[in-house]
């Protein structure tokens, strides 16, 4: 939410880069305003503490009404809950059908079964150091054997 406020503020297109929403402009326009011409050096760090005075407690009082409020929050009890929506192991949930219009049409999810994506994912239970020795290991065996063959198929001199 932070994030996504953050975002909508930077993209207010007004002529001040300090921007007080209803009703907290009259503040900016008696506290802020008039020192703009006088203070230029020093005018964005009066608006930085002014709003943070100003927002300190509003802000406050929201945080707290929305932390009492999540415990009877719907998704709380979702993410509590640890239940997803089907079993992992189902081949429906991993594969799942096409519903609606673009099954009519043939569509599907996905081209490449789910068992052949796994099958893709580096292995994480090893580090990508490991993974390349032991594929350096498999092809010296697998060079091995070639040479093998190669001096069993060279004529003795």
């Amino acid at each position: 939410m932070a994030f996504f406020a953050e975002k909508t503020i930077s993209m207010i297109r007004a002529p001040d880069s300090y921007v007080y929403p209803a009703p907290f402009n009259i503040i900016e326009i008696i506290l802020v305003a008039p020192f703009e011409s006088f203070i230029r050096d020093s005018y964005a760090k009066l608006n930085r503490v002014v709003m943070s005075v100003v927002f300190f407690i509003p802000l406050c009082v929201i945080a707290l009404y929305e932390v009492s409020s999540m415990e009877k929050s719907w998704l709380v009890r979702w993410l509590r809950s640890g239940l997803d929506e089907g079993d992992t192991d189902d081949p429906v949930t991993r594969d799942p059908p096409v519903e609606g219009p673009d099954a009519e049409r043939g569509l599907q999810i996905s081209k490449v079964k789910f068992s052949e994506l796994v099958h893709r994912f580096p292995n994480t239970e090893q580090s990508s150091e490991t993974t390349i020795l032991n594929e350096i290991r498999t092809l010296q065996g697998k060079l091995h054997i070639l040479l093998e063959r190669v001096e069993q198929l060279q004529p003795s001199t």
